[in-house]
């Protein structure tokens, strides 16, 4: 009668204390983004403005936020880039995602 209930039963023994971890990601996550929507101390200088659009990221620069240039080689076509901005022009500029990530983990 409970054949059903043991097939749906996680096989792997760590399975309870991944998904234990991952709840407490969730939490944690769901913490710090109500601190971001409450404009709690420290908001401005822990996030930034990530785009490809140098307009974006010069409006963000006059609210105060960090910037994070990233560039799109193939946004407007094959051969068509936009010239990437001198690095002190924004807090980060990045070649791509990878790139920017490795800077932020810097």
């Amino acid at each position: 009668m409970m054949g059903w209930f043991q097939r749906i039963m996680p096989r792997e023994e760590r399975f309870f204390d991944m998904f234990d971890r991952h709840a407490q990601c969730s939490i944690d996550g769901s913490k710090a983004l109500r601190v971001v929507l409450d404009g709690g101390a420290g908001v401005k200088e822990a996030c930034a403005k990530v785009a490809a659009h140098e307009h974006d990221l010069q409006s963000a620069q006059k609210h105060g936020l960090r910037t994070a240039y990233v560039h799109r080689p193939l946004e407007h076509g094959l051969g068509k880039a936009a010239a990437i901005p001198p690095k002190e022009r924004y807090d980060i500029v990045a070649a791509d995602f990878l790139d920017l990530a490795g800077q932020l983990s810097a």
